[in-house]
């Protein structure tokens, strides 16, 4: 999505952890197709570097702004 980087919605840290929520919206190159979708971010902090990273994305919705699932799929 090179013309939509991603907008940090909320973001919140404690002792040496941080979560954040990204929402991603721009236009997908292969396909033309505009559309959004939502990451999660969790990182582990020490010494000032990020040392643990995980993510969780809403592959659902990321796959239906890629065109690749119709847009009236339901959530399981």
């Amino acid at each position: 999505m090179p013309d939509g980087p991603a907008l940090q919605t909320h973001m919140v840290a404690e002792n040496n952890r941080l979560a954040s929520r990204s929402v991603w919206d721009g236009t997908i190159a292969g396909t033309g197709r505009a559309g959004d979708f939502t990451t999660l971010d969790f990182f582990r902090v020490e010494d000032g570097l990020i040392v643990e990273h995980w993510e969780s994305v809403d592959w659902v919705r990321a796959y239906q702004a890629f065109g690749l699932l119709p847009d009236d799929i339901r959530d399981i």
